[in-house]
């Protein structure tokens, strides 16, 4: 089988072993990889600046159901959204023909439609037509701020001291719940059935029913503003208004984990990157922060200097990017934003994630009534013979591309017929984990023979 082809070219021969005796090589050989065949990723860094005239420190982006970017400016004189081309940068000003969405300040996105909030009313409107924005009156709405969809479905918006839930499907239908939130500023979709938002001196983790959830709310003191939901249950969030400002961690039901900046800029806006970090703004320093789910957190760099301009809201965007406002406040013809390529997803530790292999034709062991099954895989991994009650376990470790061998061993009333009738029939159940992917499992049957004595 070593010469069969279908897993690209040859890296070596699997070179199959116990895990007890194997895994200080398996990891020699992941640490080598890493050293010599690991294909170079570009590191993250500006690309780019377009001119936006017309965002405010309220501005926010986000990437569009045409794969643009969209930005509102709610301070322009006479254009209320822009679209820029996340392939050439080239920026596109429309005017909402209904004036009750005048000055806009969130935005998201939900199927084919992007939406906004703007003072009592939220706006929906498809790329192919911004100017018929359709405005719905939400009284609730009375200082627009962040919106989401919901986990639910449903949008969701925060305003002063209100959640509201918006049918997309019939937003007049919206219904508004006070008293979950004071101060409101951003919402985002959580895990789950749940949503997070800032506001105040808090952070708040509510249901869609709409209610508190479990620990909610945190208080932090300060003013907490952006926010990011991350993996599994945790989110991440800036706090600026606070002294020394910071940015934290929660993942409930744990209290919240604060790392201080001191006077650095803690983060108006925060984005979970397909790298696998969270990347806060960081407007009074010019930069972008990288913030693991750990808690490691590194400045990118690159931007252009600017008095008085800085990164606030971001957004991720296509090809592992994120589009960033550098907003100056009351200046906004010098108002830009800037894309940031290479936040590219982690690599697995052998770049292989491929977990496709083949079982060959068992070699069997009359002598002792056992077979060495053959297992072709594609890259290094673990190859498990599971545990039945007629077969017992095996493992081995392929060290790169190639074969591996099983023994299959009866037991029970295999091993009884095997002894008795010289035969007995048993299925190999052999599940192939690449060190880069997820397992895959096949089943072969198998017919074991013993010579009798």
């Amino acid at each position: 089988m070593a010469g069969k082809a279908g897993f690209g070219s040859r890296c070596g021969t699997a070179g199959g072993r116990r895990r007890r005796d194997a895994l200080a090589v398996a990891l020699g050989v992941v640490g080598t990889a890493l050293l010599v065949t690991s294909p170079a990723l570009a590191a993250p860094q500006v690309n780019g600046t377009f001119s936006v005239p017309g965002l405010t420190d309220s501005s926010q982006v986000v990437q569009g159901p045409d794969g643009n970017m969209w930005a509102t400016t709610p301070d322009a004189a006479t254009n209320d959204v822009s679209r820029i081309s996340s392939q050439t940068g080239q920026v596109t000003a429309f005017d909402f023909t209904d004036a009750n969405l005048d000055s806009p300040v969130g935005i998201t996105r939900q199927g084919s439609n992007l939406w906004v909030t703007a003072i009592n009313n939220v706006g929906k409107f498809t790329p192919a037509n911004p100017v018929g924005a359709v405005a719905t009156n939400i009284a609730a709405i009375g200082s627009p701020r962040g919106i989401t969809l919901g986990p639910d479905g449903n949008l969701w918006a925060v305003s002063d001291n209100n959640v509201i839930k918006i049918p997309p499907a019939a937003p007049n239908t919206a219904t508004s719940t006070a008293g979950l939130i004071t101060g409101a500023r951003q919402v985002v979709s959580g895990a789950g059935n749940t949503l997070w938002a800032t506001g105040g001196t808090q952070v708040i983790h509510f249901t869609t029913a709409p209610a508190q959830a479990a620990g909610s709310p945190y208080e932090l003191g300060g003013g907490p503003q952006g926010i990011a939901a991350g993996p599994g249950a945790q989110v991440a969030f800036g706090n600026p208004v606070n002294s020394p400002q910071q940015i934290g961690r929660i993942t409930p039901p744990g209290a919240p984990q604060l790392t201080n900046l001191g006077s650095l800029d803690a983060g108006f806006g925060v984005v979970f990157g397909n790298d696998g970090a969270y990347w806060l703004g960081q407007y009074n320093g010019n930069d972008l922060r990288r913030f693991t789910p750990e808690g490691q957190s590194t400045l990118l760099g690159g931007f252009p200097a600017a008095p008085n301009r800085g990164p606030r809201y971001l957004a991720k965007g296509p090809n592992d990017t994120l589009w960033v406002n550098l907003d100056v406040p009351g200046t906004p013809v010098n108002d830009r934003v800037a894309r940031v390529t290479g936040v590219t997803p982690p690599s697995p530790l052998n770049g292989c994630t491929n977990n496709e292999f083949e079982l060959g034709k068992a070699k069997k062991k009359k002598r002792k009534g056992t077979a060495k099954l053959p297992v072709e895989v594609p890259c290094a991994g673990t190859v498990e013979l599971a545990k039945t009650k007629k077969v017992k376990a095996d493992e081995e470790v392929a060290d790169a591309e190639g074969e591996v061998k099983l023994l299959v061993k009866s037991k029970g009333k295999a091993r009884k017929r095997l002894n008795k009738k010289g035969k007995a029939k048993v299925k190999a159940k052999v599940t192939y984990t690449p060190d880069g992917g997820e397992p895959n499992t096949q089943t072969k049957k198998l017919k074991l023979k013993r010579k009798r004595r």
